[in-house]
């Protein structure tokens, strides 16, 4: 893959050069990446591994992504113009929410063909970036630190297996009682693992696409991505690492089981239709839906794998999607995940006046118009479903109003209610993030029908008394 900048070649502050990426055909990580056109400037070239090169730390289940790399030589390489990177000069960086340092070492000129950049124009010469990877050391196995909110999450996914769901091949549903022995596959946790999987495994075709849709907007705000950085590191001190890994090969046999061969199973065809794609769409459209479903699939089931020892921000990204799917609306992941109740009850106050025909209108503009939100949409629900930033249902939230009855007799109509108030109490919750312009977008639409919704998004909610 080339990622190129912008033709800039006379300002020596923005990039002029491309970045050239180099997959492992083999698939074991050995990825690397340099840059083409620093040459033009009378420079040398950059290179790095995905890998680390140094130290005492291989990375086996660590390394940079394509856009990683690419971002690492498109800082390096403007150092370089500026005049403001040295041979020998060490840099540090931080990754995965400080649990991992990477230290890189600018090397001493190489031929290209040394490092293997056969793109470099003939007489230049490359500089290598060594890098060395710093983590917690992997501790000895240890116990289920928190055994009866891991039993308590067993019983509630148990719940959620559809009876009669058949099961991926080689997998057995495990029981409420279940030993969280250390010696499984999965670790102490492995019950949790093989009842979360069997669940989307055997998981509706309508469920199956709010899961992805959930995805998508999470990669807005704390993604699957994010999720698997930090249960990798979580598992490190309790032991755990090569059990994470196997949870990642499990996901993959759970995508095969809901996409069947070639991705032609009936269930998969009904997700493809709820979708709204047409047979006739291109397969790289479907392999990228099956490729987000992995993604949150391999997010979810290492989460179980440390449940008992990762953050409770990362416990929610991972199984906030999952949980949201699983509601009537899509949207609402359960109580861990509501907005605090100044901000519901700000909402609340907002809708509480409106009649039945105004709930409707609201659901009916908000359908209409929220695609002209942009990436801001993706942002909010993903804010909503991984983060304590949500609404309840609206018929839940409105209980005991005129409009709260209505929409608990509606449910199309309450679907639509609830996602725009998950993305008000998220606006609300993260409104230092938000740019007029931005806010704008979110009340205009409905301004004659939730007359005071500018107020409240310009006005500070207290959440705490100080």
């Amino acid at each position: 893959m080339t990622q190129t900048p912008p033709d800039v070649a006379n300002d020596p502050v923005r990039p002029s050069w491309t970045v050239q990426t180099v997959f492992d055909p083999d698939g074991r990580g050995h990825d690397f990446a340099y840059t083409v056109g620093l040459a033009l400037h009378g420079l040398p070239e950059l290179h790095v591994w995905a890998r680390p090169t140094d130290g005492v730390d291989p990375g086996e289940d660590w390394r940079f992504s394509s856009r990683d790399l690419g971002g690492l030589l498109n800082e390096f390489a403007a150092r370089l113009v500026r005049g403001e990177l040295q041979i020998g000069e060490v840099i540090e960086r931080s990754y995965d929410t400080g649990a991992a340092r990477a230290a890189f070492t600018v090397g001493s000129p190489v031929e290209p063909d040394d490092v293997e950049a056969f793109g470099v124009p003939p007489g230049a010469s490359v500089l290598p970036l060594h890098w060395q990877l710093e983590r917690v050391p992997v501790g000895s196995p240890a116990g289920v630190a928190n055994e009866r909110q891991c039993r308590a999450e067993l019983t509630a996914l148990l719940a959620t297996i559809p009876a009669g769901g058949r099961s991926p091949p080689g997998w057995r549903r495990p029981k409420g009682t279940s030993s969280f022995r250390a010696d499984q596959p999965y670790g102490p946790l492995t019950p949790l693992v093989r009842a979360h999987g069997i669940a989307i495994a055997s998981a509706p075709p309508a469920d199956l696409v709010d899961f992805i849709s959930r995805q998508l907007d999470a990669d807005w705000s704390f993604g699957p991505r994010s999720v698997l950085a930090v249960t990798a590191a979580a598992a490190r001190p309790v032991g755990r690492v090569h059990e994470v890994g196997a949870s990642r090969t499990a996901a993959e046999q759970i995508v095969r089981h809901v996409c069947g061969p070639a991705g032609r199973s009936r269930r998969w065809r009904e997700v493809l239709t709820i979708a709204g794609m047409a047979p006739d769409e291109t397969p790289d459209l479907h392999h990228g839906m099956s490729g987000v479903l992995l993604d949150g699939v391999e997010a979810a089931l290492t989460l179980q794998v440390v449940a008992d020892v990762v953050d409770e921000p990362a416990r929610l990204a991972g199984l906030g999607p999952w949980r949201a799917a699983r509601s009537p609306s899509g949207m609402v992941a359960g109580p861990g995940w509501l907005a605090a109740d100044p901000v519901l009850t700000a909402i609340r106050d907002l809708l509480a006046p409106c009649d039945a025909t105004q709930a409707a209108l609201l659901a009916h503009v908000y359908l209409a118009t929220r695609d002209g939100w942009g990436d801001l949409l993706m942002r909010l629900r993903g804010l909503a479903v991984t983060s304590p930033a949500g609404a309840p249902a609206a018929s839940e939230l409105l209980e005991g109003t005129p409009v709260g009855g209505y929409l608990s007799q509606r449910p199309d109509v309450d679907r639509l209610v609830t996602e725009w108030a998950c993305c008000m109490t998220a606006a609300l919750c993260n409104r230092a993030h938000l740019h007029t312009e931005e806010v704008d977008r979110l009340y205009v639409p409905t301004k004659w029908l939730v007359p005071g919704l500018r107020g409240v998004l310009n006005q500070p909610v207290t959440v705490s008394g100080s």
